[in-house]
């Protein structure tokens, strides 16, 4: 598997408080079958001396710190889109960390209310050049009521990623609804685990992604865990699924 979503850099936001914590959530996802990471934290967690040189640096030393742990770990950001005609020009302005220094960006936009909404953020993206991946829509209130703005996103052009943990067949929580729905209409692009620290890790993934596999086939999950990630390592652009 290659996970686009994980917050494993120590002490940053919300994710682990120290380095043998992170360590500890690295070993269980190379046990579970992960090669690759692209490490996103949140870009609400960056203000005063915690600019982009900051994260550079501190990403460099993280890399040196696991080195022993036999995953490639790439530099990415989850960023907070609060009003999306913002933040198309704040990219104007400022420039935007993509994953792993490719075109996609992946936005956590849990303030769309329509369609017309995803459109806009889609083409405005696309107009300069970046792809979007919607993180985890599953926890979006209005994508719990009606998973259609979800359809409108990727009708424009854009891609979903879904937690993992939220498709387990066997699972329930309040995610758990929408992203089913979302799995079985496959309006997904990209399952991953979204790592937070110990509460939400990859201790159980690979028996996860074995009930995903058994509910929608192995094809789908190859491509969506492996293949698509794969290509945004590599920046080539996605094939897009109706």
């Amino acid at each position: 598997m290659i996970d686009i979503h994980s917050h494993l850099l120590y002490r940053v936001d919300d994710g682990p408080l120290s380095l043998e914590e992170s360590l500890v959530l690295m070993k269980q996802a190379t046990e579970n079958g992960v090669t690759d990471i692209i490490v996103t934290p949140h870009s609400w967690a960056f203000a005063g001396e915690k600019n982009m040189d900051w994260l550079q640096d501190r990403f460099a030393r993280f890399q040196e710190e696991t080195r022993a742990i036999p995953i490639q770990l790439y530099l990415g950001m989850e960023h907070a889109v609060e009003n999306y005609r913002r933040f198309v020009r704040r990219i104007d302005k400022e420039g935007i960390l993509t994953l792993a220094n490719s075109r996609y960006v992946l936005v956590e936009a849990m303030r769309l209310e329509s369609g017309e909404e995803a459109e806009e953020l889609v083409y405005e993206m696309k107009l300069r050049g970046y792809f979007p991946i919607l993180a985890h829509p599953e926890r979006m209130g209005s994508v719990k009521k009606d998973i259609s703005i979800v359809r409108a996103f990727r009708k424009a052009g854009g891609f979903v990623q879904v937690t993992l943990e939220a498709c387990d067949p066997t699972g329930s929580g309040m995610f758990h609804k929408a992203a089913i729905a979302l799995l079985k209409e496959k309006q997904i692009d990209f399952l991953a685990t979204d790592t937070h620290g110990l509460i939400r890790n990859c201790r159980n993934l690979a028996e996860v992604k074995k009930r995903i596999e058994q509910y929608v086939g192995k094809e789908f999950v190859q491509q969506v865990m492996i293949e698509n990630p794969k290509k945004v390592l590599m920046d080539q652009e996605i094939k897009k699924r109706r």
